[in-house]
């Protein structure tokens, strides 16, 4: 009876202490320029829709550190309800990992994105879907389609 009791005891502290310690791990890490980021091989990039509608692109190293490596291949696709609109990038001279679109996101949102990456000629497309949101999230006070919040 004695060592049931123990047992439940400490089944009792790991689950309270479980719950009560913060996780590094439960929110993913903010971008530095408050966008969407997306891991990729090697690292992240940063997907950011500013205020005309453009978009711009960053590639991070592992620690978030800006490279200014090229990649060969970008685009974004929006999927509305009239339909596909590809947007292409192009590198913006001496701005470092900076790209940016030509063109811009189509009006209002709640459609999807679909990210399409190849760093080099012979690497693998690398795809990423996500939803554009513009709302502000009242966890992370980024716009929803950027939110770092666990579950989002």
């Amino acid at each position: 009876m004695k060592t049931y009791s123990i047992i439940s005891l400490l089944s009792l502290v790991i689950c309270i202490t479980s719950l009560i310690a913060p996780h590094a791990d439960a929110a993913e890490p903010k971008a530095p320029h408050g966008g969407k980021l997306i891991p990729i091989e090697g690292g992240h990039i940063e997907v950011v829709i500013i205020k005309d509608g453009k978009v711009t692109i960053h590639r991070y190293d592992a620690k978030l550190q800006a490279i200014e490596a090229e990649i060969d291949f970008l685009q974004l696709i929006a999927q509305t309800s009239d339909g596909a609109v590809n947007l292409e990038f192009a590198k913006q001279e001496g701005k470092g990992s900076l790209y940016q679109s030509a063109q811009t996101l189509p009006e209002g949102d709640g459609y999807p994105l679909v990210l399409r990456v190849r760093l080099t000629p012979d690497s693998q497309f690398q795809n990423t879907r996500f939803v554009y949101k513009t709302y502000i999230c009242g966890g992370c006070d980024l716009q929803e389609y950027a939110c770092t919040c666990e579950g989002h």
